[in-house]
């Protein structure tokens, strides 16, 4: 952990980074904003009450099963918001390693800003609902997979099985 601490301090200092914190740090504020605005629907409540009371014969275990403890610490929609805020930044960002890892960084950049801007995606973030998680654990194996293609270990296979 701390050898990677000195490689984030080198790339700031280096300023390669910073184009794609500037997209992560737009997209936190894109799916912030007037993230109360709408109030609660129909879909939400039901998220809601799925996540109090998990059961395994329902769909989506995973995302009702993260959700269950995030209810316990509060009740307020925009808290309950705040998992689907991260799943879609942290989407952001693998499409941005994908991109990156397999073209170039600007295909990075571009792939990265694309989902960032997208109205349906800023829609979904702003949901109790599970749709970004699924797009993060579909980019991550994604991700996994082809650098499982790539590498050939059995650590990427790994990565790849679990998120699909």
């Amino acid at each position: 952990m701390f050898n990677g601490f000195h490689k984030f301090i080198y790339l700031l200092k280096k300023k390669e980074c910073f184009p794609i914190l500037l997209i992560l740090i737009l997209a936190c504020c894109l799916y912030f904003y007037r993230i109360s605005f709408r109030g609660l629907w129909i879909d939400e409540f039901i998220s809601i009450l799925d996540g109090k009371k998990i059961a395994f014969k329902k769909g989506r275990l995973l995302y009702y099963a993260l959700l269950n403890p995030w209810i316990n610490i509060s009740d307020n929609e925009v808290w309950l918001r705040v998992p689907a805020i991260i799943f879609a930044v942290v989407s952001v960002y693998i499409i941005y390693r994908l991109g990156h890892d397999f073209f170039n960084k600007k295909v990075g950049l571009l792939a990265a800003f694309l989902l960032t801007i997208s109205p349906l995606f800023i829609n979904h973030a702003q949901e109790i609902r599970y749709y970004t998680m699924s797009v993060c654990l579909g980019l991550c194996g994604s991700l996994g997979l082809a650098h499982s293609l790539k590498q050939q270990d059995k650590k990427t296979a790994t990565i790849y099985m679990g998120c699909r």
